[in-house]
C-alpha cells in the first residue's frame, strides 16, 4: 500500500486544463450574445464587464487575450451555472429555429407538389385556407421574374407561419 491510497490528490492537470479550455469557450460563444441577452444571464459583475469590453474589441491578438481573460473570471464562478443558464436562454431560439425550418419544408412542398401539399396543409392545420395557399401558389409559379417569385415565397411564408406559430 502506498501513502497516497488515502490521500485526495484531486483532478489531474490534464482535467484542470480541459475545464479551463471549456471555460474560455463558453466564455467565447458568451461574448456573440448582445448586451442585453447577457444581463438577461445574471452573471458575475466583473464577468459581464469583462464580456462587455470583449465586444467592443476589434484587434484579433486583443480579443484572444480579453477571451483568455474571460475564461480566467470564468476559473473563479461555477462554470456549470453559468452554462446551465446560457443553455436555457437557447433553448427557445432553438425550438423557434426548428419550427421556422418546419414552415420552409412545408412552403417548398406546397410548391413543388401543389395541391397534395396543400390539403396536407390543411389536414394538419385546420384554420388554413386552402384558396389563399392555391392562390399563393399560383402566383409564385406564374411570376414573371426571380424577384416577384421571391416576393410571393415571402408572403406565402408568413401565410403558413400565422398557422405553425399562433400568436
Amino acid at each position: 500500500m502506498t501513502e497516497f491510497d488515502d490521500e485526495d490528490i484531486g483532478p489531474s492537470k490534464s482535467q484542470l486544463k480541459r475545464e479551463a479550455h471549456a471555460a474560455q469557450a463558453l466564455g467565447e460563444a458568451l461574448v456573440k450574445l448582445k448586451v442585453s441577452q447577457l444581463e438577461s444571464l445574471d452573471l458575475d459583475e466583473d464577468l459581464l464587464r469583462a464580456l462587455k469590453d470583449a465586444q467592443k474589441i476589434k484587434s484579433y491578438g486583443a480579443l484572444k487575450r480579453q477571451i483568455q481573460y474571460i475564461g480566467k473570471i470564468m476559473r473563479r464562478l461555477d462554470v456549470a451555472a453559468v452554462e446551465q443558464r446560457y443553455q436555457a436562454f437557447l433553448q427557445p431560439h432553438q425550438q423557434e429555429v426548428a419550427l421556422f425550418h418546419e414552415i420552409e419544408t412545408w412552403r417548398d412542398r406546397i410548391i413543388e407538389q401543389g395541391d397534395e401539399a396543400i390539403q396536407a396543409f390543411v389536414q394538419q392545420y385546420d384554420q388554413a385556407q386552402r384558396q389563399t395557399l392555391r392562390q399563393l401558389r399560383q402566383k409564385i409559379t406564374s411570376a414573371k421574374n426571380d424577384e416577384l417569385a421571391n416576393k410571393w415565397r415571402r408572403e406565402l411564408f408568413q401565410t403558413l407561419k400565422q398557422f405553425v406559430i399562433p400568436a
